[in-house]
């Protein structure tokens, strides 16, 4: 069963030494780092060092009120 988790992240460009942070909705197999670490690098091949700063369950979705 898959899990989608709320995902903070720093990481380098291809050739570049600047590190930049993002965060993103990742659904992976397992909550584990090694799991998120292989699906961000399937997402983005072209980054280097990637390093996951901190993992929180992904909100619920929003649902619609119905008045």
């Amino acid at each position: 069963m898959s899990v989608t988790l709320h995902v903070e992240y720093q990481y380098c460009q291809h050739g570049k030494k600047t590190v930049q942070k993002g965060s993103d909705l990742v659904t992976v197999p397992e909550n584990t780092n090694s799991a998120i670490l292989a699906v961000l690098r399937l997402l983005h091949p072209h980054w280097e060092g990637i390093k996951v700063l901190a993992v929180s369950d992904a909100p619920a979705p929003e649902t619609a009120n119905r008045s």
